[in-house]
């Protein structure tokens, strides 16, 4: 049974990456060459193009972010923690889980957590789903993180994902309002 690739959240926005390069292989001597060429500069024989995920890549790029957001960002955050995780098959994603809701309380379990009433505790939940939305694209676009959106979900749990091209929101938030 096939499985998605990245897990989604319910109202935070998909940032994932590939780190996969194509590269050109000759089929004679097995030299890997980074050329336009379309003939082995060694051997003279045919390249044929294989894809290339860059392990290293992967592990300098996760170690940084993750000892960024360790030391950073959430320390910051009372109510969501941010994490990187690796896609079911390949690639990355930035992951937000919520620690804890206010949502869910009461006055009194706010009081004795937060200290400060529920309803004080939920604005500045959603104030903090704000500001975790603006640290993910600040995140995705310095480490290269492209947003994505489940386009189709099928019956066996495989995905099919698509590139968000235009991310600004205003203009979004009009094609979506309705016109009075």
């Amino acid at each position: 049974m096939a499985t998605a690739n990245y897990m989604t959240m319910e109202s935070f926005p998909l940032f994932a990456r590939e780190f996969t390069s194509e590269i050109k292989c000759c089929k004679h001597c097995g030299l890997y060459q980074d050329s336009d060429n379309d003939v082995c500069e060694e051997c003279g024989g045919e390249l044929e193009e294989e894809i290339f995920v860059d392990e290293i890549e992967v592990q300098e790029t996760v170690s940084d972010i993750e000892s960024r957001l360790d030391d950073d960002v959430n320390e910051s955050l009372v109510f969501h923690k941010i994490s990187v995780l690796p896609g079911h098959y390949y690639g990355v994603q930035f992951y937000v889980e919520t620690t804890d809701d206010p949502t869910e309380m009461d006055n009194e379990d706010c009081r004795y957590y937060f200290d400060m009433y529920r309803s004080v505790a939920i604005r500045r939940y959603n104030s903090e789903v704000n500001k975790v939305c603006r640290i993910l694209r600040k995140l995705a676009k310095e480490y290269g993180f492209d947003e994505l959106y489940l386009r189709a979900r099928f019956g066996n749990g495989a995905a099919l994902y698509g590139q968000v091209e235009n991310t600004n929101r205003s203009r979004l938030l009009q094609a979506v309002a309705p016109r009075r």
